[in-house]
């Protein structure tokens, strides 16, 4: 679709969302599909134009990441309604890889049986075939990529990670959402370092000018340490990482995490700002891997 009114990201509206998951799951649930063939017919068209786009883009498939057999059955008959659409796979795929991590339960692998090993593995070979064939309808579709990239994360598989997300910035070399997805890869609780996140920011700093929410990567080495902090019994020093990944860029992710900490610390106005400022950007609850406790 040509681009008519080019509107790329700006410093004064980063990761802000106007989409409502709850509507969204209402309507398909209802039969309603039209409303989330519109919004995602919307944000893929505007695309090519406007980076930005990809939070909303995104946050219609997160809208799907919940637990609920009525929705599953929804989706399940969209896509039968739709065989040649790739949204309606997407956002299955999202589904299942949601359903995957939360079988895998949030605690040390070593100390993770193995039945929910199998049963995340069982998830994520549905949200595969699904992916394939979104893939395969649309090449281009960046979704798809970012629960590739997912799946490689439960896999241990970095080097793979990468390649896929190579791929992926051949196609939309300005996005933020595929690099976030792969900087959890790159976390130490998953075998990656503080050096590598470090390094995914230093890569895609030439291009901040063009999309200067890219900038914010560089907060995401402090964030994991905050988080690491924490987990340690270091909460007042886990608030200074924290500090440290805000100046970077008001990831909501960011504002959560240090709005728990000084909620810990007894700080409750200052906690609550935090809250309300992460809930008035994009949806934290994507991403399982990014809210495991350790690998």
């Amino acid at each position: 679709m040509p681009c008519t009114d080019s509107v790329g990201p700006r410093p004064g509206r980063p990761f802000t969302v106007s989409v409502d998951p709850i509507a969204l799951r209402h309507a398909l649930v209802t039969g309603l599909t039209g409303a989330v063939d519109s919004a995602l017919t919307e944000y893929t068209n505007r695309l090519a134009c406007d980076i930005h786009a990809e939070w909303n883009l995104m946050a219609v498939y997160d809208a799907f990441r919940v637990r609920d057999p009525a929705l599953l059955a929804a989706l399940g008959r969209w896509v039968a309604e739709e065989p040649q659409a790739p949204g309606p796979r997407i956002a299955r795929a999202a589904y299942y890889t949601e359903a995957g991590w939360r079988a895998r339960g949030t605690r040390w692998a070593p100390d993770t049986p193995d039945s929910q090993f199998a049963a995340m593995g069982r998830a994520f070979q549905l949200a595969a075939a699904d992916v394939r064939v979104a893939l395969q309808l649309d090449p281009r579709a960046l979704a798809a990529y970012c629960l590739i990239i997912e799946h490689t994360q439960a896999g241990g598989q970095n080097r793979l990670g990468r390649v896929v997300l190579d791929r992926a910035l051949q196609v939309w070399p300005l996005s933020v959402q595929l690099r976030l997805v792969y900087m959890h890869e790159l976390e130490p609780r998953w075998g990656g370092s503080y050096d590598a996140m470090t390094e995914l920011a230093i890569q895609a700093e030439s291009l901040a000018e063009r999309n200067p929410e890219l900038l914010v990567l560089w907060g995401y080495a402090s964030w994991e340490r905050g988080r690491t902090a924490r987990e340690d019994g270091d909460t007042v020093g886990s608030v200074a990482w924290f500090d440290e990944a805000v100046t970077h860029g008001t990831d909501p992710l960011f504002l959560a995490d240090r709005g728990e900490s000084l909620a810990e610390l007894g700080r409750l106005e200052a906690a609550a700002a935090d809250f309300d400022r992460a809930r008035l950007h994009v949806s934290i609850s994507r991403g399982r891997p990014r809210r495991l406790s350790r690998a």
